[in-house]
Formats: C-alpha cells, sequence, structure tokens
C-alpha cells in the first residue's frame, strides 16, 4: 500500500477505546459498506489507533474483520498506537495487509482483565467469588494461550519468543513492528 492507495481507500476508523461501542460503529460500518453496489466499493483501510480495552470485544472485533476480509479487500494502518487488545484486531488481517506510520507505537502484553460481573441475587457471596475468580483464570489462561499462538501464527516468531515479549510487556516503535513481523510495512 503507498500513500495514494491510503488516501484513495473506503476509511473505516477503529479509533479509542476497544469496547462494544467500538464494536457497534465497525458493525454499522460494514453494512453499510456491503449495502453499496459492487461496483462501487473501494478497498477499505481501517485506520487503528487505540490504546487497548475490553479483551473478549477485541476477539470479537478479530473474528468479524476476518470474516469481513473473505468479502472485501481490507487493509489495516496503524496510525498513532495499537496496544494491548487493539493488537488482536491488528493481526486478524494476514501480514501483507497489515501498515503502520512511521511514529505509530505497539505494545504487547500479557492479558489481563476485571472480574466477571455476577448479576445481583440471593447468592452466596464468597462461593460466587471463588468460582469467579477460578472462571476468570481459567479464561485469562485460555485467552493468554490462544492470543500468544495468534501472535506467533501471525508474525512467524515462536511461541516460547512471544511469551518472552508478553510477559514483561514491551512497547515497540514502528520500525520495531515492522522487524518482529507485526506489520508488513512503513507508509512514507
Amino acid at each position: 500500500m503507498d500513500v495514494e492507495e491510503f488516501h484513495d481507500g473506503h476509511h473505516i476508523p477503529l479509533t479509542g477505546t476497544v469496547n462494544h461501542d467500538m464494536l457497534g460503529k465497525f458493525e454499522t460500518a460494514i453494512r453499510e459498506y456491503l449495502e453499496q453496489p459492487e461496483a462501487e466499493r473501494k478497498p477499505v483501510v481501517l485506520t487503528v489507533s487505540s490504546s487497548g480495552g475490553n479483551t473478549r470485544v477485541a476477539l470479537s472485533l478479530h473474528e468479524q474483520l476476518r470474516l469481513f476480509a473473505k468479502v472485501a479487500d481490507v487493509s489495516v494502518v496503524v496510525a498513532g498506537v495499537c496496544m494491548s487488545a487493539a493488537v488482536t484486531v491488528l493481526l486478524a488481517l494476514p501480514k501483507s495487509k497489515r501498515f503502520s506510520t512511521k511514529h505509530s507505537l505497539f505494545l504487547v502484553h500479557q492479558l489481563q482483565h476485571g472480574p466477571l460481573k455476577i448479576p445481583p441475587g440471593p447468592h452466596r457471596i464468597r462461593q460466587i467469588q471463588f468460582e469467579e475468580t477460578a472462571f476468570d483464570q481459567d479464561v485469562t489462561q485460555y485467552e493468554y494461550d490462544w492470543a500468544v499462538g495468534l501472535i506467533a501464527r501471525a508474525t512467524g516468531q515462536k511461541k516460547k519468543r512471544i511469551k518472552e515479549l508478553c510477559d514483561p510487556g514491551t512497547i515497540y516503535s514502528a520500525q520495531e513492528a515492522l522487524e518482529l513481523g507485526l506489520v508488513s510495512a512503513i507508509l512514507a
């Protein structure tokens, strides 16, 4: 992708916190795009600038973007920051469709999220807290293993190397993200 292709594309912004609001806007943008006559559809450029957010929403965005890319020519450009959960969204597309602007920053780290919310009711609080903690630990470990596998496949790195990068949490420049394989090119 060159700068001209970037400017000529159909832009869908994914900016701000990865949350249900972002997911809803993305779903609306996809629907509107697909409602256009096929002959009028331009290649799609997703512009990502997010410091992260909700892990489960990021997983949903990842899957929806992966499926959308099967019916549309989609590229993603990181313009600013792509951190935490936003990296999961970025990696939904093949490496050849992932780009960055020169001064973007990336953060890869171990998954973290708050406790699962239990609706109020006549429950035994201690039992729920115990079950909630055990459930969260199981889900977090599953998601962490999945994310490590995703990053390894998407970058061509070994899982052991990805775990080394994730555990302390590492911030990368656009150039370092290119060398790691998070993106295929830096737009100039």
